[in-house]
């Protein structure tokens, strides 16, 4: 009980300074980047998805051609090449010329080929809806989609505010590492050892009290961000709301678990929010959090496993637009930074703060 009424204390102490820094800041960078980013999502060759294609049946390339000029949703996001023959297609995806390759056989079944390490992508998960869309339009002349698991239609109207909406609400959760910081930092600058040794109560719960304090202070600032963006800008969110507050709680204890590490470890906080601000551009970065990862080029776009923001984002995709992407694997990250952070942190705080 007495970990509850901590939490509490500090939740309550800590909510109200949060407002400004992880609610409106992040409403209003997603407003920002949401509008001024706009031309990229609708079109813009940073995002648009390139196709060879290669068909059996000669009509197949005019007939797809139409379907994309009279799609909103395809017309400036899928750029379709026509490929010469069935092993330079597969050539040219090997070498990485296009993002995918189409091949409509002489049944009009359309099978789509991508790299391995695309799969488990946004990019992909277009991809594979433009496939599902192009056969569904298509099947009137005999079109049929060869590829199993296929998504569910994207809502491309919107997308920079609702690519934000996440990248964004991915991020800010990050900053919570500050909170982190500031708890260890007051403890040491206050004396706790003193204080805990007059006091009823064990080190470790201590602690852990603060640290479930800040990660609700997390989840209800990420909630607010979520529903606004939901209800104020007309995202869709999806349903999937239990996959999606699962993936702010494992990472808010992330942020909060790595600030407290660092600051047990440094022992001083201009040195460790100096070393977070380094990082949360970093991860942000590298998971897509700023502009597409395709815009990093594929040599820094390997990196992105380093990146715990990647896994989140992932996740959170997945569960509003049902992308048919891996999850389990991100999860099971979390899961384990998680648990290292918060053992290190019972660990150091016990050496460094009794």
């Amino acid at each position: 009980m007495r970990i509850l009424h901590i939490a509490y204390y500090i939740f309550k102490k800590e909510f109200k300074s949060s407002i400004v820094m992880m609610i409106i800041f992040p409403i209003a960078l997603i407003a920002i980047l949401g509008n001024s980013l706009k031309s990229d999502f609708s079109g813009g060759i940073s995002y648009q998805e390139n196709i060879e294609v290669y068909a059996d049946n000669k009509g197949s390339y005019q007939e797809i051609d139409n379907f994309i000029k009279g799609s909103e949703a395809f017309r400036n996001k899928i750029n379709i090449i026509k490929a010469n023959s069935n092993k330079k297609a597969i050539l040219d995806l090997e070498n990485k010329k296009y993002d995918a390759y189409i091949h409509v056989d002489d049944k009009n079944m359309l099978k789509l080929h991508v790299k391995a390490d695309k799969i488990d992508s946004f990019d992909y998960s277009i991809i594979k809806n433009f496939v599902y869309s192009c056969a569904e339009d298509l099947s009137s002349k005999g079109y049929k989609n060869g590829n199993e698991n296929t998504v569910s239609t994207i809502n491309f109207s919107n997308q920079s505010f609702s690519y934000y909406s996440v990248t964004m609400l991915v991020m800010i959760i990050l900053y919570g590492t500050i909170y982190g910081i500031n708890a260890i930092s007051t403890d040491r600058n206050k004396n706790i050892r003193e204080r805990i040794g007059s006091l009823p109560i064990k080190q470790s719960n201590m602690v852990l009290g603060k640290m479930m304090g800040l990660v609700l202070v997390i989840i209800l600032d990420a909630s607010i961000v979520f529903l606004f963006s939901k209800f104020a800008y007309g995202i869709d969110q999806g349903n999937n709301y239990i996959a999606i507050l699962a993936v702010i709680f494992l990472y808010s204890f992330f942020a909060i678990g790595l600030g407290m590490c660092i600051e047990l470890i440094i022992s001083s906080k201009e040195v460790s929010k100096y070393i977070v601000e380094i990082l949360i551009p970093i991860f942000t970065i590298l998971s897509g959090g700023y502009v597409s990862r395709r815009i990093l080029g594929d040599k820094l776009t390997e990196f992105s496993m380093f990146s715990p923001s990647y896994a989140a984002q992932n996740i959170i995709f997945n569960a509003i637009y049902a992308l048919n992407i891996g999850t389990k694997m991100f999860y099971i990250e979390l899961i384990i930074l998680d648990l290292i952070l918060g053992t290190l942190v019972l660990i150091l705080a016990r050496r460094r703060l009794t």
